[in-house]
């Protein structure tokens, strides 16, 4: 009868053993699968703070280029303004792909080129809005392509309404420049 017994005890022992391990797989799944829901969680408040961050340094980095290009285009209007051959030709990459009416120019051209038109509108002045100036995000290059509403004014009785759409490379150099005659009337 012990035997009996005993294997009754050891069958017994056996079942809640083998309830004890079902248990603890149940338990350990459940674990990992909280833990897991919990990681999941934790990795895409990580990719939307990630996210956020990029978004804030990408603005920032949009106020501080397009601080930089407004005072370069400052800059290149009082060179023009003021005829300021070298200063106005320094603001160009070495390469331009189009100057005005010109494909893939360099320096030596775009001052021969100035020089002449300025030699023959003497009081050429370009005046512009700032308000009025376009300066969308960099490419995926980081080109900046702006537009430019202006006048030129060629002397006291010539004006024209001017949408001038200069590029800028990486190096914030001037690499496309070209003017478009606006038939506006204000």
């Amino acid at each position: 009868m012990e035997t009996n017994h005993s294997s009754f005890n050891i069958k017994r022992i056996s079942n809640i053993l083998t309830g004890i391990g079902t248990l603890i797989v149940a338990l350990t799944f459940v674990f990992l699968v909280f833990n897991g829901k919990k990681k999941e969680k934790e990795r895409e408040l990580l990719e939307q703070k990630n996210l956020e961050l990029q978004r804030i340094l990408a603005d920032n980095t949009y106020k501080k280029d397009s601080c930089e290009i407004m005072a370069i285009i400052d800059s290149l209007i009082l060179y023009t303004n003021t005829k300021q051959i070298d200063n106005y030709v320094s603001m160009f990459a070495d390469t331009v792909e189009r100057y005005f009416l010109v494909e893939n120019v360099n320096k030596q051209f775009i001052t021969k080129d100035v020089t002449k038109y300025w030699k023959r509108w003497q009081n050429f002045k370009y005046k512009y809005n700032k308000d009025q100036t376009i300066i969308p995000r960099a490419d995926s290059i980081g080109n900046y392509k702006t537009i430019i509403y202006g006048v030129h004014c060629l002397d006291s009785l010539n004006t024209q309404n001017i949408l001038s759409e200069i590029r800028f490379n990486k190096q914030k150099r001037i690499f496309y420049m070209r003017d478009f005659i606006d038939e506006k009337t204000d």
